[in-house]
């Protein structure tokens, strides 16, 4: 069944159109997005309504009309409303007043926007507004244009005001093509990378100035000590760990966990993506406790026949393979009665031995005695065997 129709006579007759309502419960703010939707008139736009002599409101029910002809009439002028934009902190920033205007040509609306009033928040001179619209929505862009001088050329940029300063770090390495971290000055003042360029009131074409960070500065804590380095911004943690092994004659095989604002970084992390500000302070602690062991080494055979050596539970387990009666030999190792399984890798503090008692025997592969060989061709052939 087809619902009753309504003849929309627009601004004094400027053009008809022919609504059907959708459903029985239809209001007349059906009837005005249909001609929002139809001819692009402003949603905020003030509005006189009236059948006959009755004017109404957008809320009045449709089939309480005495008759199917609804006069609409639409303001040249959108209600008081404004642009706003919130930042950071959750403060209201005001952009501009706008009054809307449309002009009838040839049965089309043409969209015009001037700006009515300009708050003092916002001077001509800092930013520009664009203001556009998109299926009765209006959007709006400020943008701003700045300078920076590299290889002895200024280079241009355009951006949105409201972006964050690591953001637009990241768009000038882009286009200028450099590696290492940024930082940008304006009249003397770093631009810190949790605030917006809109926040430091920068005048249209300014120039800024760029620092190139090829050195940080950091601190490290380390066994309660503190130690100062310069390092390179493209060092990976990787790379500093090791370096920090040299200089401090940390054990090779000691793990090093480095911790920055209370987290653990990965190995590949390069210092320059992590925003630091000079003397960062990095913690690093050991994931193995390093301690002296007293290793006795028993023949499986004669157990009469015993020695004992000292080491380091870091120690790689092929150092023995250096020591009197193995040397140049092949041997069998038991712990705990359980065949040792050696790898490359393999250190002391890995081997599951008894609580406080080191105890390893040995056992002479019999018929297969070999030349004297390096201590990794013999952890190979001993691997060998135990297969």
């Amino acid at each position: 069944m087809s619902m009753k129709k309504y003849e929309i006579i627009v601004n004094n007759n400027t053009f008809k159109l022919e609504y059907e309502p959708k459903s029985s419960s239809a209001k007349i703010s059906d009837v005005v997005q249909f001609l929002n939707q139809q001819k692009g008139f402003p949603a905020k736009a003030k509005l006189y309504i009236a059948d006959e002599n009755n004017v109404r409101d957008i809320h009045y029910d449709l089939n309480s009309l005495k008759n199917n002809v609804i006069y609409i009439n639409f303001s040249e002028e959108i209600e008081s409303f404004t642009i706003q934009h919130i930042d950071k902190d959750e403060r209201n920033i005001s952009l501009y007043w706008i009054k809307w205007m449309h002009v009838s040509n040839q049965q089309k609306l043409k969209k015009k926007l001037r700006i009515q009033q300009k708050l003092k928040i916002l001077d001509r001179n800092l930013f520009l507004c664009q203001i556009f619209f998109y299926q009765q929505e209006l959007f709006y862009l400020v943008q701003a244009i700045f300078y920076i001088r590299y290889q002895d050329k200024l280079q241009l940029f355009q951006i949105d005001a409201f972006s964050y300063l690591d953001k637009i770090k990241q768009k000038i390495r882009q286009k200028l093509g450099i590696e290492e971290e940024i930082e940008l000055y304006f009249r003397g003042q770093q631009l810190e990378d949790r605030k917006t360029y809109f926040f430091y009131k920068i005048y249209q074409n300014a120039e800024l100035k760029m620092k190139i960070k090829s050195l940080q500065k950091i601190q490290i804590s380390y066994q309660s000590k503190t130690y100062r380095f310069n390092v390179s911004v493209n060092m990976t943690i990787e790379e500093f760990i090791k370096y920090y092994k040299q200089v401090e004659q940390i054990h090779q095989n000691q793990i090093l966990q480095v911790y920055y604002l209370n987290k653990m970084l990965e190995n590949n992390t390069k210092i320059g993506s992590l925003d630091l500000a000079d003397n960062a302070e990095f913690k690093i602690t050991n994931k193995i406790l390093e301690k002296t062991m007293i290793i006795k080494f028993v023949s499986k055979v004669q157990e009469q026949v015993h020695f004992s050596k000292q080491v380091s539970n870091l120690d790689y387990f092929s150092t023995i393979f250096e020591l009197q009666p193995f040397k140049g030999k092949v041997f069998q190792f038991y712990v705990n009665g359980n065949i040792v399984e050696i790898t490359e890798r393999l250190i002391f503090n890995s081997i599951k031995f008894k609580e406080n008692e080191y105890l390893i025997q040995y056992e002479m592969v019999q018929n297969f005695q070999l030349p004297l060989m390096s201590p990794s061709k013999m952890m190979k052939a001993t691997h060998l065997q135990n297969r």
